[in-house]
């Protein structure tokens, strides 16, 4: 029996991306959402030594948050542009970030450009 293993080019892999790691014109995308919520509820007492609970969780919107071009940052502010135009300003304190290829952001972008001109000519059909 023969094995064969297959690898992925280090150019299909999304890295992780600390917030130093950002540049203007990368693309990026969220690989998870923090939250910090206070412990309370029916087995939980609050008092003066009661902390916040961080609360990391996969996003749970893709279009909210999909792929997106770095356009400026001032840490811990990231503005960035997503491929329907719409520019919007993330705190990077709630968000972990993957770098994507510039071949994969460049096609996410292409292809929403495709569909923003087909949605524009089924219109003015």
């Amino acid at each position: 029996m023969t094995t064969t293993t297959q690898t992925v080019p280090a150019d299909r892999l999304a890295r992780v991306l600390a917030p130093d790691d950002l540049a203007t014109g990368i693309f990026i995308n969220v690989l998870r959402v923090r939250n910090e919520y206070f412990p309370c509820g029916i087995f939980s007492e609050v008092n003066e030594h009661t902390r916040p609970v961080q609360v990391q969780m996969m996003p749970w919107n893709d279009e909210q948050l999909g792929t997106m071009r770095v356009i400026d940052f001032c840490l811990p502010f990231v503005l960035v542009r997503k491929p329907t135009g719409e520019a919007v300003t993330l705190d990077a304190r709630q968000y972990q970030f993957a770098q994507l290829s510039d071949t994969f952001g460049q096609a996410v972008f292409a292809e929403a450009r495709r569909a923003r001109k087909a949605s524009r000519n089924a219109k003015s059909d």
